[in-house]
């Protein structure tokens, strides 16, 4: 019966923090940051749950098996509150990469562009000097060529040539930096699931435990 009542104030005090229990993490960052109070919130009732009962049990004749089962209802409410926490984080950290793949490719079609624009005004300055040749009168065929001269840069091609060269090297920090962190996340995910954190002591339990009987002498 007790046991009963204290799994029932538990869903009482999981109820009254509102947690929800969403089909998918909501994409609005106020609601993701509601229910991340809702979550430290359940955690705290979980956690004054536990010394609740613990103090009930040294009440009681048998005090390891109703330690025990305190023991195990928090853990298993603090693991699913876990369990919700952890899927906010993955779908920002979802968000995150989606957002920094978006800025990659915004660059990519924005040097694209400058690339194309480059080409364009070098092929119309390439026809504009293929007009003037052809309008210029005909050397003599008897005469010496020439050297010929390499034809200066106008500043309009070497505008576009430093603008194109500058979001080039702005595009491979950017995805130098998408890398680095794509790794740092894969470490950290291979961490956890090959390391995972032992949960802390309770503050306070260690009191509440009650002190084993000294041993009769004979």
């Amino acid at each position: 019966m007790s046991n009963l009542r204290s799994r029932l104030t538990m869903a009482v005090l999981l109820s009254a923090c509102g947690l929800p229990v969403p089909a998918q993490v909501p994409a609005d960052a106020a609601q993701r940051d509601r229910m991340r109070a809702e979550i430290g919130a359940s955690r705290d009732a979980a956690q004054a749950l536990y010394q609740q009962q613990l103090q009930e049990c040294s009440t009681r004749f048998v005090v390891a098996s109703c330690v025990e089962a305190a023991r195990k209802q928090r853990h298993d409410t603090l693991k699913e509150l876990d369990r919700r926490e952890t899927a906010i984080d993955d779908f920002e950290r979802e968000q995150r990469a989606i957002g920094r793949r978006e800025a990659i490719a915004k660059k990519e079609a924005e040097v694209e562009e400058r690339e194309r624009e480059a080409q364009e005004r070098a092929r119309a300055a390439e026809d504009r000097r293929a007009a003037a040749d052809t309008s210029a009168p005909q050397p003599d065929p008897d005469a010496r060529p020439p050297r010929e001269a390499k034809a200066p840069i106008s500043p309009q091609q070497r505008a576009a040539n430093e603008a194109s060269a500058r979001a080039a090297y702005a595009l491979k920090q950017l995805q130098a930096e998408a890398r680095r962190q794509e790794a740092a996340r894969r470490n950290a995910e291979h961490a956890q699931k090959t390391n995972p954190a032992a949960p802390l002591p309770v503050p306070g339990e260690a009191a509440s435990q009650p002190a084993p009987a000294a041993a009769s002498r004979p």
